[in-house]
């Protein structure tokens, strides 16, 4: 009878152990849901954005690089004057920007590049 308890431990071990080792490899491998996400395949992700093309993200607007495409996807803070001219001069070199905001946040950057568009 210890002989079956002893195998019993062992394989309720062995489970324990290979379950706590799927978890961690499913966390750290799947894919996030975090809102415009490269690794998000959902509908507000950017996986299929940033497998076809080179994505960069980026906390600062005064290092744009040239002849490329600045997104705004969703933003929750207002631009401040050095955004706007950050901005303009990216769009003066060939840059192109693409605003999407529903809440209307974007509008500071918007007016501070001279657009005439309000959201």
């Amino acid at each position: 009878m210890n002989v079956g308890r002893s195998n019993s431990a062992r394989g309720m071990l062995a489970a324990v152990v290979l379950a706590v080792i799927a978890f961690v490899l499913l966390v750290q491998y799947a894919p996030d849901s975090v809102a415009f996400s490269p690794n998000n395949y959902g509908w507000n992700g950017l996986q299929e954005v940033s497998s076809a093309y080179n994505v960069n993200f980026t906390t600062s607007l005064s290092s744009l690089p040239a002849k490329s495409v600045l997104a705004i996807l969703q933003p929750s803070v207002n631009f401040s004057s050095a955004d706007a001219s950050s901005v303009r001069s990216f769009l003066i070199g060939g840059g192109t920007v693409l605003v999407a905001d529903k809440s209307g946040v974007a509008n500071s950057l918007l007016q501070g590049i001279g657009s005439g568009i309000v959201i």
